[in-house]
């Protein structure tokens, strides 16, 4: 698994991504790439410092990515497959889907994704004039 998320990090970004093992308890302080298996991206969200805005878009396929918010408002990517093969699929065809809010993977193929609601993106920042 550990191969796997970091082949998938490494393609994700522009630049190499600092690659650090989830803390227990608390999350880091900055926007964050969650990368792993889905029942071990399950039990960390289920830890209330974890806890996100959005739940995974529903099914059982092979790998799922969306975005979302913590509590504290950082910005989160989760990607969970159900195991490494599943996060190999997705490493060349996530990237293309940059645009979308979610996505649901069978092995290679986009099942289904989508975009949340406009102005409620995790990922979008108002600006406001003081």
């Amino acid at each position: 698994m550990r191969e796997a998320a970091e082949r998938l990090a490494a393609r994700l970004f522009d630049t190499g991504p600092r690659i650090r093992a989830v803390p227990a308890g608390a999350p880091p302080a900055v926007p964050a790439l969650v990368i792993g298996r889905r029942a071990a991206i399950d039990a960390l969200l289920a830890q209330p410092s974890w806890q996100l805005d959005r739940d995974a878009p529903p099914g059982s396929h092979g790998a799922v990515a969306w975005t979302a918010r913590r509590g504290d408002g950082q910005p989160v990517m989760v990607v969970a497959g159900n195991d490494a093969a599943a996060l190999l699929a997705v490493v060349r065809p996530l990237p293309h889907y940059r645009g979308k809010s979610y996505i649901r993977f069978s092995g290679r193929r986009a099942v289904d994704s989508g975009v949340w609601p406009p102005g409620d993106s995790p990922l979008t920042y108002r600006f406001t004039a003081d």
